[in-house]
């Protein structure tokens, strides 16, 4: 039974993964105002704050987990200092953070 439900889930991963269609970042970074960015970890094996748009928020869930795959054992360095939030500039995303010293 194990075995089943093991291979029911690699052939699911393989049929989302070739359905799969990847958006360009620049794409999913795009804003126009403050409230479209949120803040997401980053896709793959190592997870360290980063922003999108929120509009695109299930597609980096379904993009992060396309590239979570086979992370066991990936040795990842510490992220940099912890974000405030996200804001959009210059049409971007971006994270802000606390000016030093504060």
């Amino acid at each position: 039974m194990k075995k089943i439900i093991f291979v029911l889930m690699i052939l699911s991963l393989l049929f989302l993964s070739s359905c799969f269609r990847e958006i360009p970042l620049e794409e999913v970074n795009q804003c126009e105002f403050d409230a479209q960015c949120i803040q997401v970890d980053t896709a793959g094996c190592c997870k360290c704050p980063a922003s999108i748009n929120k509009d695109y928020e299930e597609y980096w869930q379904k993009y992060s987990q396309k590239l979570s795959i086979g992370c066991e054992g990936a040795e990842c360095k510490m992220c940099g200092p912890k974000p405030l939030g996200a804001i959009c500039q210059d049409n971007q995303c971006e994270l802000i953070y606390s000016p030093v010293g504060q």
